[in-house]
């Protein structure tokens, strides 16, 4: 996991709100404004979560075009190393 330290990685997984994001990553793929209306959580704040997670290299999100539309998706895979 690259650009992280390990005390900003224990602060990722130690937040109850991140845990739930990564809980619900499990079961499929959704985009950022998806997760947030299946945890009842704001928008902007499961997006910035999200791209922190991604720095630290715990999700890896992807562009999909969907019905005419450009959206971030994360995938169900969330990713591991090894």
């Amino acid at each position: 996991m690259f650009g992280v330290n390990a005390s900003s990685l224990i602060k990722l997984l130690s937040n109850e709100t991140n845990l739930e994001i990564l809980s619900v990553l499990r079961s499929g793929s959704f985009n950022p404004r998806e997760l947030a209306r299946i945890l009842g959580r704001d928008g902007t704040d499961v997006s910035r979560r999200l791209r922190a997670m991604e720095r630290a290299g715990l999700v890896e999100g992807k562009w999909m075009r969907i019905r005419g539309k450009t959206s971030r998706y994360i995938p169900s895979r969330l990713k591991t190393s090894g």
